[in-house]
């Protein structure tokens, strides 16, 4: 896992001075510094506009009795995006910009919120089935059958 995350970190940083060194020769120093300059400032506007919606989503659910998964997982992808999004580079951006638009941002959310849900039920089976082991009780065997009744 930290050789993943290493290897992920170092080749994202990699691509990105890369990138920016690209847009350097292209439009000159100035020009890049106020392209980033400029991602930063619609980035800000952006998170806050975001992060200010989904709260109010989320107070709405929570009113009407409703539970906010989706809301509170959006919330936490508006986090992440704002994260990204200070990272200097336009590889990131692209990636923080793309979680602030709520139609990707509620797809990413409910995918987020189906694989958690399906890493809790085979953990739960994974425990299920520990314990029956470790206890010597087995689960019972399911046989599917048909029958007809015979009169006597």
């Amino acid at each position: 896992m930290f050789l993943r995350l290493f290897l992920l970190f170092v080749s994202v940083v990699a691509l990105e001075t890369l990138l920016l060194v690209q847009i350097h020769a292209g439009i000159g120093l100035l020009g890049t510094v106020a392209l980033i300059l400029l991602t930063g400032a619609l980035a800000a506007v952006l998170v806050k506009r975001e992060g200010l919606r989904t709260m109010r989503t989320l107070q709405t659910q929570t009113l009407s009795g409703t539970t906010p998964s989706i809301p509170l997982v959006e919330g936490v992808l508006i986090l992440v995006a704002a994260a990204v999004l200070l990272t200097p580079g336009l590889m990131t951006d692209a990636c923080g910009f793309a979680l602030l638009i709520p139609s990707v941002r509620r797809r990413a959310a409910v995918l987020a919120i189906a694989r958690f849900k399906a890493s809790m039920a085979k953990k739960a089976q994974d425990l299920r089935d520990r314990v029956a082991t470790a206890s010597g009780v087995r689960q019972p065997e399911v046989i599917d059958v048909e029958f007809e009744r015979v009169p006597k």
